[in-house]
């Protein structure tokens, strides 16, 4: 097994970002099917979209792990390209190279790591054949699904503990909830604050509405065209 296979072996079966042969068209896919088989059945579910503050950037590493990568960044220069031109080489002393293959998966390792080991009663939602979905995530973007409000505000409290253990922070005026064939009112609250209940989310570029249909994201796609041609 390479490398490639080895990376993306040791990532749950729901995490598609950076791994080959997946990209974010399959995930819209899926969460679109999701909604529309449980509108089509009238059964219940809530989607939260997770966001989170400075995601990246909070991660908490170890001293060895540090030391450990330095000879990758040791003398690391870069230029900029404008048009036909290049600045001058400059030394990049923070951050992490932008495309450098330990970037992207290192930070998955992380988000997998939580959402396998943190909630104990997270079986999602039931599809066809038996199967359980609860959760589809492209990097840090992810969205848990779930069908009863109890035990979202459950799976989102031990999430939300999970993720402090690596400093990273739920961002609660970003995270959305929406939901659909739900009878009884609800709140979500999480760090004292209550969720925004909404009717549709942009995940990954694409515009969700709880039905999964894709009237709302041609709407705005042909917008955006009107403007531009005017």
């Amino acid at each position: 097994m390479g490398y490639e296979g080895a990376k993306d072996e040791r990532k749950l079966e729901n995490q598609c970002g950076f791994h080959r042969g997946r990209g974010c068209t399959g995930q819209i896919f899926t969460l679109r099917l999701i909604l529309q088989h449980r509108e089509r059945y009238n059964l219940p579910i809530i989607n939260m979209l997770l966001d989170f503050v400075a995601a990246f950037d909070s991660v908490t590493r170890p001293v060895e792990f540090i030391e450990l990568l330095k000879p990758y960044y040791e003398h690391c220069k870069a230029t900029v390209r404008v048009l036909a031109e290049e600045t001058e080489a400059f030394n990049v002393e923070s951050g992490v190279k932008q495309g450098f293959t330990l970037s992207p998966i290192l930070f998955n390792y992380c988000i997998d790591r939580v959402l396998e080991k943190a909630p104990t009663n997270f079986d999602g939602v039931i599809m066809g054949l038996g199967i359980n979905v609860s959760d589809l995530d492209y990097a840090d973007d992810i969205v848990a699904l779930t069908a009863d409000p109890a035990t979202t505000q459950d799976i989102l409290s031990d999430i939300a503990c999970f993720f402090q253990l690596l400093s990273i922070k739920i961002n609660t005026v970003k995270t959305k909830v929406m939901d659909l064939n739900i009878l009884s009112d609800y709140q979500l609250v999480l760090y004292k604050e209550e969720l925004e209940k909404v009717e549709s989310f942009t995940y990954l570029d694409s515009l969700i509405d709880s039905l999964g249909g894709c009237d709302l994201d041609i709407r705005v796609l042909h917008f955006g065209i009107v403007l531009v041609d005017a």
